[in-house]
């Protein structure tokens, strides 16, 4: 009996400190956390196209339109050489194989990536956002990919 309550002494500041409190007094948020935080750039790109009205806002929607498709379609453009095709690639038997890998598959997947993610900047522009440094890395990422399946060899 002893035993228990001088246990019971002993862990009553730590109980005492690790209960819930209406209010955190050491924690001080200096900026919000917002639910929209670019996290990953490549993956949470924008334009943001200044607010317009009447007949121009008709042409903005029609712009960002096409630059979501274009991003769709450059998105579709890059899952066609998915990761696993370099593990295929490197087991390929034959180079008639290989070639087909690399100039019917990858290459011209990314090089209608590029295609795609330069006409979705297009749009942007047109639609009269900026074009950020998110959409200019992906432009990049899509161009060193189709360069390095460019000089992969048979």
């Amino acid at each position: 009996m002893k035993f228990n309550v001088a246990a019971l002494l002993l862990a009553a500041p730590a109980l005492i400190s690790a209960a819930p409190t209406p209010v955190a007094a050491d924690v001080e948020l200096i900026a919000p956390v917002t639910a929209n935080e670019n996290v990953f750039s490549r993956f949470a790109m924008t334009c943001n196209p200044p607010t317009v009205t009447g007949k121009e806002l008709e042409e903005q929607k029609a712009a960002l339109a096409d630059m979501s498709a274009a991003t769709a379609r450059a998105h579709t453009a890059e899952n066609k050489c998915p990761r696993s095709m370099e593990t295929e690639f490197n087991n390929f038997k034959t180079k008639a194989a290989r070639k087909k890998t690399i100039k019917s598959t990858c290459v011209s997947a990314y090089k209608d990536c590029v295609k795609e993610r330069k006409a979705a900047n297009a749009a942007c522009k047109k639609a009269g956002g900026t074009v950020d440094q998110g959409h200019q890395d992906a432009v990049t990422f899509c161009d060193d990919k189709r360069k390095a399946w460019n000089l992969k060899k048979a």
